[in-house]
């Protein structure tokens, strides 16, 4: 059953590789590519699985603040799959839990999800770099987006290019960052990015979030004064 999953994700990026980027591999490709992926994902798995149970770290439910001198960028996507629209929210936060800035962004011809999470790791990191920020901490509840960004080797995937380029903006910070939270931890940037794919908008607020966004924000920062 892993193998037919690995071979039909395979085939998708072979129809995205030729609707988007005009090149036809060889069927046999996909099927070579589909049992080394297999391969991979069941050494690395083990391995993940091996680290968690020694560490015991639990997957954060709630946000919290970030380290003293850093300002965590969560992010979020938000997919629209019947206008093929994604909206994205971010909301930078520093270690008082005080808002620095927010904003939101929609981006038409995306339809899949972790692409589209892709898409929103780079602009954090984008918007940090705007910010003229010196040390991140990006956040986002996307497990396999945030691991692509932790490995130091290139990353086997259709979304490897946007890794690429987070990366290698997360360079230009002195100190950098990447986290995963669970989804109830990400509340904010999830809210966000509903208001921008809803609303069709563009937006940056400093110092501030939407007025929809409020009581998310009063209640993390509630709630991580006691963490």
């Amino acid at each position: 059953m892993e193998l037919v999953v690995m071979v039909a994700q395979r085939v998708w990026y072979r129809r995205n590789k030729f609707v988007f980027e005009d090149l036809l591999t060889p069927p046999t490709c996909s099927i070579k590519c589909a049992k080394e992926s297999l391969d991979e994902y069941r050494s690395t798995n083990s391995m993940n699985v091996a680290s968690l149970s020694r560490s015991r770290v639990p997957i954060l439910t709630r946000w919290s603040k970030p380290p003293v001198g850093f300002v965590k960028l969560n992010w979020d996507a938000a997919v629209d799959r019947s206008k093929k629209m994604v909206g994205l929210g971010i909301i930078a936060r520093d270690s008082s839990g005080i808002v620095v800035a927010s904003m939101c962004s929609f981006h038409p011809h995306v339809s899949d999800s972790i692409v589209a999470e892709a898409i929103g790791a780079r602009q954090a990191a984008e918007f940090g770099r705007f910010l003229c920020l010196q040390s991140v901490m990006l956040e986002g509840d996307s497990l396999e987006v945030v691991l692509a960004l932790q490995h130091e080797n290139v990353v086997d995937g259709y979304y490897n290019n946007l890794v690429l380029e987070t990366k290698v903006i997360l360079h230009d910070f002195t100190s950098a960052i990447v986290h995963h939270v669970g989804r109830m931890g990400n509340q904010a940037a999830h809210s966000l990015a509903r208001h921008a794919v809803s609303n069709v908008l563009n937006h940056v607020w400093f110092s501030s979030v939407p007025l929809c966004l409020s009581n998310i924000v009063s209640d993390d920062l509630l709630l991580s004064n006691h963490i």
